[in-house]
């Protein structure tokens, strides 16, 4: 069954779209030995709720294809390795609080 989306909600996925690929740039511009330690300030600088962040991060982290032309290999592989981080995965969800 396909269900089509109102204006109001196809606005708001077009903005977390945009704000995916503005976070998946953001990763990628991290300097080499920074590795994922800026990850989670990337996060908790973004102008929306925590809701709408934690929505970004898990858009990334599931569906990390649809930003295939921004270079999914580095950004995509910090991403998690900041999530499994013991110490920087929890800086990353109390960004998401």
């Amino acid at each position: 069954m396909y269900f089509r989306l109102s204006k109001a909600q196809q606005k708001l996925e077009n903005k977390r779209h945009d704000l995916a690929r503005e976070v998946s740039e953001a990763i990628q511009a991290l300097p080499a030995d920074a590795a994922f330690a800026g990850v989670p300030a990337i996060f908790a600088a973004l102008p929306v709720d925590p809701h709408e962040r934690y929505s970004v991060f898990q858009l990334l982290d599931e569906k990390p294809g649809l930003f295939h032309g921004y270079n999914t290999q580095s950004w995509s592989s910090r991403l998690r390795s900041c999530r499994n981080s013991p110490t920087l995965g929890k800086q990353l969800f109390a960004a998401f609080k």
